[in-house]
């Protein structure tokens, strides 16, 4: 009798592993099945968040371009084929609340290789805090200083980072712990447009530009619908 231990690992990029298994729910504007087609900027980012080799993706994007639905969509897959401590943290904490009764859970129970992942005590499933049945917990906070100075997390996702205070992300990053040691850890920042210097202790700081400035930056322009330059 063939008996198989271990399962071979899906390959797919994340676009269409996403567009297998991923629904989208109100309030976005699309729902239904994911359809990376119809969103080609996503496809980069979510491939680097993916590729062993990137350590860390910015995301520099207007308001409500989806730049949250990548990090939704990497959170996704890194559950099902590269789980690992995870950490999100939003503007606030009733923002990162919302967030996930609104859209992290509804794309969480559509997929049932992650509801076969959901704990059995309910207890280990709060609407912000799940430790999932391989023991890996996934966190959702606003970004206070209790909240980052805590744990270690091997994915770490900092979300509209040119409004928070001088300091925070440096301490977000500073959660990865041994992950980066290692090189496994993965930092996924995405923010609208914010201040290139400090304003003078405004909350709006210049760290997102020095992290957003810190890699090899790459633009997407919309092609013309006459020419199609």
């Amino acid at each position: 009798v063939a008996v198989r231990l271990f399962a071979c690992r899906d390959a797919r990029s994340t676009p269409e592993w996403a567009r297998e298994h991923v629904r989208l729910f109100p309030p976005l504007t699309i729902t239904g099945p994911f359809n990376p087609d119809l969103s080609p900027e996503f496809s980069d980012p979510l491939i680097c968040l993916s590729d062993d080799f990137t350590r860390e993706v910015n995301v520099l994007k207007p308001v409500r371009a989806g730049g949250t639905l990548i990090g939704d969509i990497d959170l996704m897959q890194s559950i099902v084929r590269n789980a690992g401590p995870y950490l999100a943290v939003f503007q606030t904490d009733k923002i990162a609340g919302d967030h996930a009764e609104t859209r992290l859970w509804p794309m969480m129970e559509a997929i049932q290789a992650i509801k076969d992942k959901m704990p059995l005590d309910r207890h280990e499933a709060r609407k912000q805090e799940i430790i999932f049945s391989d023991g890996n917990p996934m966190y959702i906070s606003g970004p206070s200083i209790g909240n980052l100075q805590s744990k270690g997390f091997e994915f770490i996702r900092a979300e509209e980072v040119w409004i928070w205070q001088k300091g925070l992300l440096n301490q977000l990053k500073g959660r990865r712990g041994d992950f980066e040691r290692l090189g496994l850890d993965k930092l996924f920042c995405n923010s609208q447009g914010g201040y290139a210097i400090d304003m003078g202790g405004a909350d709006q700081c210049a760290d997102w530009h020095g992290q957003y400035s810190s890699g090899r930056i790459n633009e997407w322009f919309v092609p013309c619908l006459k020419c199609g330059r």
